[in-house]
């Protein structure tokens, strides 16, 4: 599966720049973060008819109450030879979308992906529930089901080391609480 994660901050003025680059890639699978749409943008100037598009706008969640009009926003778009379901329970209050995928012939097997956006000025205590609500997901899982997390977490200073074994590895240089819910998390 070939996988594309990009945050595109606003990208209303990149809609058809978007769509020509995605009508010629080989991407199965699009995540995208800060798209800044509203139900003025549909899905069909994103992508033609070879992908299902799930979506949450910014002006859907929670993070109305902190006045911030812009940004934010999470997109997924599979491609339909993926048989794909959106998660709308499993979803929180900020902004985060989840679907599962059924690969093609692999029997019993599910990959979960979330994509979200958490934007910077999040307090502590939305931010805990965001970190909850994914571990509660992944801890009922059966042991055939596969997640993947894709998004901005608005945590600078987090550092990812490759390991010699591929693996990555986090440091922190300055811990915040935003670092430390992140860390404790995975």
């Amino acid at each position: 599966m070939y996988i594309y994660y990009q945050n595109i901050n606003r990208a209303r003025s990149k809609i058809d720049s978007l769509y020509k680059n995605f009508l010629n890639s080989n991407y199965n699978l699009i995540c995208l973060t800060e798209t800044n749409f509203d139900a003025s943008v549909y899905n069909g100037e994103l992508f033609d008819e070879q992908y299902n598009v799930f979506r949450r706008d910014h002006d859907t969640t929670c993070i109305k109450k902190y006045n911030k009009d812009d940004g934010g926003g999470v997109l997924v778009a599979v491609k339909k030879q993926y048989s794909a379901v959106g998660q709308v329970s499993w979803e929180s209050e900020l902004e985060d979308v989840w679907i599962s995928i059924s690969p093609p012939n692999i029997s019993g097997q599910t990959n979960n992906v979330c994509v979200c956006y958490l934007p910077p000025y999040l307090n502590k205590n939305d931010l805990s529930n965001f970190y909850s609500n994914l571990q509660n997901i992944i801890l009922k899982s059966n042991e055939q089901n596969y997640f993947a997390l894709f998004g901005d977490f608005n945590v600078p200073n987090v550092s990812w080391i490759l390991s010699n074994d591929g693996s990555m590895t986090a440091s922190c240089n300055e811990m915040d609480y935003k670092s430390e819910l992140l860390l404790d998390t995975l």
